[in-house]
């Protein structure tokens, strides 16, 4: 049996790349012996033996540096035959996945406004990010890499000038029974009222913890353009104190306070979508968010910017529509779908169907498909057999 070395900081069902992390450990455990180097955990499989690796707690940029460094020395790569890391939290590994190409992401924000660009670069943590990733992707022995859209995948070719046999597309996947169209019959009225939304409201939801980047404000500026005062905003998401008070205010002065529901982090996302209409995200830059799958397996239409994954997924007027980030335009495409409920239903219906190539049991096959390749090219390690695989990898092993 493959002996797996799974390494990243947090595996729990949190944020998007946590909650990815925690799914795939958790299949791959059925498959594999599997070995987790991490700093905190949840509801794991019996048969996943856990290393406990330190790490700072806060701020974010120490903690990954911290880990890092720490993971370095409980790993004994001689007795694994794949090490295998989540995003940039290790300095070597035989299989990455790149939820992101962080280095095209730095150079994009460089043509953002100067605030953005000033805020960028006084986040160390860009600086941590980048640092790893050059570790990680370093010729000649870089490690084969899994990105999860096509877009990814060419920046990294074209930004690390990766071979391009060795960057494989794998999308996220999507739970879809937890996340049916059936839940609006069943968890719809219970939330709305959980929410405070009438049966007659169309509700808009938002979903994302960076406001700014994911284009919350644009949303805003929608709602004041709609007529119907029915057309109510839902925003799920839980970003730092001075953001969420920065938007508070923001809805005050534009005058839509009263049409607007911050929820924070929500645990029943499958409600959430229940509870709504419309799945809108005017976002400046993705590699492919989860929440967009989530939205269109419980038949909700997505209304998005043309970035990362979105680009693969969204047929125009067939599963949803683009749209840019501008007020009216969004505000157009709300009103023309709150108007039109038999239009609505057919989109929404045309995206759960959307996402059936996306099901976390097409995905799983793909990803281990993809760890037994690596496995297979790395024969030599194979050949120690079952050797070892009693030995203690960690030292600081701790369940």
């Amino acid at each position: 049996m493959i002996r797996l070395g799974f390494v990243f900081p947090d595996l729990i069902s949190g944020k998007g790349v946590e909650r990815y992390s925690l799914e795939v450990v958790r299949f791959l455990a059925t498959k594999f012996e599997v070995h987790v180097f991490a700093n905190r955990w949840e509801s794991l499989p019996e048969s996943v033996h856990l290393h406990k690796v330190w790490a700072i707690g806060q701020p974010y940029f120490l903690r990954l540096l911290s880990f890092g460094l720490a993971a370095r020395c409980s790993i004994d790569s001689r007795l694994l035959d794949i090490v295998s890391v989540q995003s940039c939290c290790a300095f070597t590994a035989d299989l990455v996945t790149a939820h992101s190409c962080h280095k095209a992401y730095v150079d994009f924000c460089k043509t953002m406004g100067w605030w953005e660009r000033l805020r960028k670069a006084l986040n160390p943590f860009h600086y941590v990010a980048l640092f790893f990733w050059s570790r990680l992707l370093s010729p000649p022995d870089s490690p084969y890499v899994i990105a999860v859209s096509e877009r990814v995948r060419r920046e990294l070719i074209i930004q690390y000038r990766l071979p391009e046999d060795r960057v494989l597309t794998i999308p996220p996947g999507v739970d879809l029974v937890r996340f049916n169209y059936t839940n609006r019959f069943e968890l719809r009225s219970e939330q709305r009222r959980v929410f405070g939304f009438r049966e007659d409201d169309f509700v808009v939801v938002f979903v994302g913890n960076e406001f700014r980047r994911k284009g919350l404000e644009f949303l805003l500026d929608a709602l004041v353009h709609v007529r119907d005062p029915k057309i109510r905003l839902l925003v799920v998401g839980q970003p730092d104190s001075l953001t969420r008070i920065q938007y508070r205010i923001l809805t005050l002065r534009k005058g839509i306070s009263g049409r607007v529901k911050f929820v924070g982090r929500q645990s029943r996302m499958e409600a959430v979508y229940a509870a709504s209409d419309l799945f809108v995200f005017p976002s400046l830059y993705e590699a492919f968010s989860a929440v967009i799958l989530e939205a269109a397996s419980s038949g909700l239409p997505v209304l998005a910017t043309n970035v990362g994954g979105v680009e693969e997924f969204l047929v125009d007027g067939y599963n949803g529509w683009f749209i840019r980030r501008g007020g009216r335009d969004i505000a157009a495409r709300i009103e023309r779908l709150a108007e039109n409920r038999e239009l609505l239903r057919m989109t929404g219906e045309n995206a759960r169907k959307s996402v059936t190539p996306y099901a976390w049991d097409v995905i799983r096959e793909r990803l281990i498909e993809a760890y037994q390749m690596v496995a297979c090219r790395k024969g030599d390690r194979l050949s120690l057999g079952s050797a070892g695989s009693e030995a203690v990898i960690s030292r600081t092993q701790e369940k």
